[in-house]
């Protein structure tokens, strides 16, 4: 019983302390960078505020002429030449652009968050990778371990001290864990061309990453206000609703006349005429029931924006509370494994004959596996860590 406890626990956490956070930051920026997502979603929001700008240009100006020279007069021929510009009241381009800017924002916005999906995708990327580089640092030792196990049990047989059995199955067990490391092999290539995918096809450099040992958060109000300031999500909420109101407005101003102004020529007989042109519309129809549907999609988003804050404070609430819970296991397990050295005394053990190789590959197998459950759990811890903190990518 006493061997198995100490069996469950170790100590090998030195590999994931290291802090190399300004190499995992460079290799996000470089995906920001070469991502070609990225850029094509770049170019569409450019498409886009152009398209939003042109809604305010004027309508094209107006050129017509008469030429008369048939029918029945003895005055001359009839001439005329108008050239006019019809426009909105000046309010309502003033009115307008205040709406483009607050589009063109949004679709700001939109960029800032599909660039934050993007390096989300990437950094979770980078957390399993720097995961399997620390199971497989752990894998390469006990290669090794098997390794060693595996010759001292063939002397053994030679000596006749066990049988064939135990020499196979110490074989086995050493091939097994050279298995192993292959397939961790193939998964890391597997997950640096996921990597060097969302870099545009570009190689990236891996030699050193390592996670940030930093796995303690704030207090959730202090988190979720922070979050607050600098959420690109919550900012193009907000937004939704200036959209709406800068509509409302908007359409408000497009209940005033239209205006006309231009030039106008007419001759006959030698005699000509000319002067300027002005004319008004008559906004009885065009605008009915526009400015009340502006008002109520306005009422409407506001409603929206409350419901779609409390829906985002509750999933990051449940994300916190799932990172805490983690946390609480996790620091326990790291408190007890950092007090026993479980691995040497096993081998120790094994090597002075105190157990043989059936009991020492059964407590070795559990111990192993109670480490590898630590650091699934350090990846759980990093992967909710990085959901939390989205808006700062």
């Amino acid at each position: 019983m006493r061997l198995k406890l100490v069996f469950i626990f170790c100590s090998f956490f030195a590999f994931s302390q290291l802090n190399a956070q300004e190499k995992t930051e460079n290799i996000l920026q470089k995906i920001e960078q070469n991502n070609k997502e990225l850029q094509a979603f770049a170019t569409y929001i450019k498409s886009k505020k152009l398209q939003l700008k042109s809604e305010n240009n004027l309508s094209n100006p107006e050129v017509g002429a008469y030429f008369l020279p048939w029918g029945e007069h003895t005055d001359g021929n009839y001439s005329e030449f108008e050239v006019s510009q019809t426009f909105e009241f000046p309010t309502v381009y003033t009115s307008r652009k205040k709406w483009i800017t607050t589009e063109q924002m949004s679709l700001d916005y939109a960029y800032e968050l599909k660039k934050q999906e993007v390096l989300l995708s990437a950094k979770k990327e980078l957390i399993k990778l720097i995961s399997l580089q620390n199971l497989m640092k752990l894998e390469e030792e006990r290669i090794l371990k098997a390794e060693k196990v595996y010759e001292q049990t063939k002397q053994l047989f030679e000596k006749e001290q066990i049988g064939i059995l135990d020499r196979n199955k110490a074989k086995i067990a050493w091939l097994q864990k050279q298995f192993d490391f292959e397939k961790l092999q193939t998964e890391m290539q597997n997950q640096k061309l996921t990597l060097e995918s969302l870099n545009g096809g570009e190689a990236l450099n891996f030699s050193i990453l390592a996670f940030d040992k930093n796995v303690n958060l704030a207090p959730l109000n202090e988190l979720w206000e922070q979050k607050k300031k600098n959420d690109f999500m919550l900012k193009q909420i907000s937004q939704k609703e200036t959209v709406a109101l800068q509509k409302y407005k908007l359409s408000k101003h497009k209940s005033l006349p239209n205006l006309t102004a231009g030039f106008n020529y007419q001759g006959v007989a030698g005699n000509n005429y000319s002067g300027l042109y002005g004319g008004i519309s008559l906004p009885l129809w065009n605008n009915k029931n526009k400015v009340k549907a502006a008002k109520i999609d306005y009422e409407s988003s506001k409603i929206e924006s409350e419901a779609s804050i409390l829906k985002l404070y509750a999933d990051f609430q449940k994300k916190y509370n799932s990172y805490q819970t983690i946390l609480k296991k996790y620091t326990e397990y790291k408190e007890v494994l950092n007090s026993l050295n479980s691995a040497s005394l096993l081998l120790k053990a094994y090597e002075l004959g105190e157990i043989n190789f059936i009991t020492y590959f059964q407590e070795n197998h559990f111990y192993e596996q109670a480490i590898n459950k630590v650091l699934e759990m350090e990846k759980e811890l990093y992967l909710l860590q990085a959901e939390l903190f989205k808006y700062q990518l």
